[in-house]
């Protein structure tokens, strides 16, 4: 506007301003559009994307700061969660495909919403297998006790209600098998520009693979490492199950099987527990006869209780045939 006041007092000409105003505004109001558009487009992707693995909380909170999934990670103490079902394999050579996607997606669209109702991030299934973690991308100082109590509200509905509605429509009961455990992780988006997976990485992600599988060896449905066990005291039931060396790992680990919630305890399973913890100890000391008495009257109580019985065949055979002298009662687990 100066300019055109100049030329017009000392040349006596006359500038159109309305021209280049609206070319300003007009090139402005196309960026701005442009910038919206791009960032409604983002939103759109990022929502899409992550809404199958998030809450819809989380989602909004990732579309507040997208720069939460860069690619890339970062290191995190989180707890991880691997779900398997027992006997699926054996299944499923013996029903349709067709029975086998709908008993399968039945049962991973429960065990999805129990996992967000607990505030974890799914991160992918496996087959039948399920891998959740908790604490990422939004920080859950909770995490661990979330992720037990998932655990034990995915055994209970599947106890409860999908075996119960299965077995009333003629198809197979199935069970479940769950490993956690918490420890340092390397969190993020792992892969490339066009083709990225938020996941979680490190040695303790592993363990808590090897953990799912190690149920197999007690018959258990939920094992927790000792690291999970030192967030979660006075808040989960538990009790000790052995100390294993799994496979790549040169440390062994103390393990524990998920009982419940404090409080949820009856009297009978609490004088179960007691005698197990009783012959738990005779079987670290070598006192192979005290050990098979407390199991055996742990097992009167009830009678399918599957870790009384794996230490009570521990102890018949060690009392025929003990270990080495060097032996300190850790249990190798291959898978």
């Amino acid at each position: 506007m100066g300019c055109a006041q100049s030329a017009f007092s000392r040349a006596g000409l006359c500038l159109p301003l309305m021209t280049p105003l609206v070319s300003v505004a007009a090139v402005y109001l196309v960026i701005v559009l442009r910038n919206f558009m791009k960032e409604k487009r983002e939103k759109k992707r990022i929502r899409s994307a992550f809404s199958t693995y998030m809450t819809p909380a989380v989602v909004n909170q990732v579309l507040k700061n997208p720069d939460m999934l860069r690619l890339g990670g970062e290191r995190r103490t989180m707890s991880v969660f691997f779900s398997d079902l027992s006997g699926f394999t054996s299944i499923s050579e013996r029903s349709s495909p067709e029975e086998l996607v709908a008993l399968l997606n039945e049962y991973l669209e429960s065990m999805t919403k129990i996992i967000f109702s607990r505030e974890g991030t799914l991160d992918k299934y496996q087959g039948d297998g399920i891998m959740a973690f908790w604490n990422a991308p939004i920080y859950e100082d909770d995490h661990a006790y979330l992720c037990c109590c998932a655990a034990l509200e995915s055994v209970d509905h599947l106890e409860n209600v999908l075996k119960p509605k299965w077995l009333s429509e003629g198809r197979p009961a199935l069970d479940v098998r769950i490993g956690i455990n918490t420890g340092p992780m390397i969190v993020g988006n792992m892969g490339s520009d066009t083709r990225m997976d938020y996941t979680v990485m490190g040695d303790a992600v592993n363990l808590g693979s090897r953990l799912e599988s190690a149920n197999k060896a007690y018959g258990t449905r939920i094992m927790m490492s000792e690291y999970t066990r030192e967030l979660v005291t006075g808040r989960i039931i538990d009790r000790e199950l052995d100390v294993v060396l799994v496979k790549g790992k040169k440390k062994p680990v103390r393990v524990y099987e998920v009982l419940g919630r404090s409080g949820e305890s009856t009297p009978e399973q609490e004088e179960l527990w007691e005698l197990y913890s009783e012959g738990l100890s005779n079987y670290r000391e070598r006192r192979w006869q005290e050990g098979i008495e407390a199991f055996s009257a742990a097992l009167a109580i009830d009678g399918n209780d599957r870790p009384s019985n794996t230490y009570l065949r521990r102890c018949k055979e060690y009392l025929a045939n003990p270990p080495p002298q060097e032996w300190d009662g850790t249990f190798s687990v291959a898978k």
